[in-house]
């Protein structure tokens, strides 16, 4: 049973080229951080370091916890937020190297996901980490995510997604 209010849905990126739920918990608890603490992950086809693209894991959503647990990577015990990470970087400056840019498949996942939200949380607010944590801007997860949502576009610079 979800026992408190959902008020925002804050999209990361995990700034890798690769990368799976097991990944993220390792990577957070090496960090010292509380282990994978994202109620969601879009994979980008990309498990480990060195596998090879498999489409079955491009956009493919996983949930990692409840929402009725809390969410935040970065403060634990955070209510109210429902933590989504996608594998990747969505950033310019990586364009040049296709395995750090969010796939089309992940997108769309993630606009899913945002849409399923906000059927089931009338209201809620859509950010990126950046908007909520300016020591990340412009890095997490590199795009407007408010703008990608309402306007199904993702600006990136001289580009423009799906």
């Amino acid at each position: 049973m979800e026992y408190y209010r959902e008020r925002e849905v804050v999209v990361h990126s995990s700034q890798s080229s690769w990368g799976s739920v097991d990944a993220i918990e390792e990577w957070h608890r090496r960090r010292g951080w509380h282990g994978n603490r994202y109620h969601f992950v879009i994979t980008n086809g990309r498990p480990e370091p060195s596998s090879a693209y498999a489409p079955e894991f491009d956009g493919r959503l996983f949930r990692v916890q409840p929402l009725s647990e809390p969410g935040s990577v970065i403060k634990p015990g955070v209510w109210g937020r429902i933590e989504v990470c996608m594998i990747g970087n969505h950033l310019r400056d990586y364009v040049a190297d296709p395995s750090l840019v969010f796939t089309e498949k992940q997108l769309q996942s993630l606009y899913d996901l945002l849409q399923d939200l906000r059927t089931k949380f009338p209201g809620i607010s859509i950010k990126g980490d950046s908007d909520i944590r300016t020591e990340t801007r412009p890095f997490c997860p590199g795009f407007d995510v408010q703008d990608f949502f309402f306007n199904k576009t993702v600006n990136r610079g001289n580009y423009a997604g799906i």
